[in-house]
């Protein structure tokens, strides 16, 4: 088993765009699963604030009314096997030019260290455990759960199971 490599705790938001509401309903489940399986692969908490609506001034507000945004927070918690940095650079990777090659119409971002306090991890949030097991957190409250798609695939085997 892999030792936790982070100490300290750190964050990073993830901004996704998408151009239009059109592009938003075909990229955003896949890009939402994409991410939160990053998040199980490294230990991370993570919530996720879709059609986040963000405080611009009037001008931006009217030019970008059709972009929709979602925010993916991360954060570190003691088991994380991924260092700030190296999240950093992975996101980076997997999106190099914001644009993503396989997502026309969709721009990955990750928000400046200073906009962190603005945007805060939100009192509900995830956390991965041993899969296909997640923690959920709201505030003090913490529920263990199994992701839907996981637990109606046990029911179909069961089905599948008796009827032969």
């Amino acid at each position: 088993m892999k030792k936790p490599v982070t100490k300290r705790k750190w964050r990073i938001n993830l901004v996704v765009s998408y151009n239009n509401q059109k592009i938003a309903e075909i990229n955003r489940n896949n890009v939402s699963e994409f991410l939160k399986n990053l998040s199980s692969i490294y230990k991370l908490d993570y919530a996720i604030s879709e059609n986040h609506k963000f405080n611009y001034d009037k001008e931006f507000e009217i030019e970008h009314s059709k972009t929709e945004c979602d925010i993916f927070y991360f954060r570190s918690n003691k088991n994380t096997r991924i260092k700030a940095k190296e999240l950093r650079t992975t996101i980076n990777s997997l999106f190099p030019y914001t644009y993503g090659a396989y997502y026309d119409g969709v721009e990955f971002f990750t928000q400046m260290t200073k906009a962190l306090k603005e945007y805060p991890l939100p009192k509900e949030f995830y956390r991965p455990l041993k899969y296909p097991y997640v923690e959920f957190h709201n505030g003090s409250e913490m529920k263990l759960m199994l992701p839907y798609e996981n637990v109606m695939e046990v029911i179909e085997k069961e089905q599948n199971f008796t009827m032969n």
